[in-house]
């Protein structure tokens, strides 16, 4: 037995905004515009 899992969009903006979301999380974490890491403390 095989699974099968994927995910489904009403709208075609909302894939697109997805697949945006997604080429920007491979890009990394955010970068001010020097190159220098933005490090949050809690």
């Amino acid at each position: 037995m095989t699974r099968i899992y994927g995910i489904t969009f009403p709208k075609a903006k909302e894939l697109t905004e997805y697949l945006e979301l997604l080429e920007e999380a491979k890009r990394g974490p955010p970068q001010t515009r020097d190159g220098a890491r933005i490090v949050y403390v809690f």
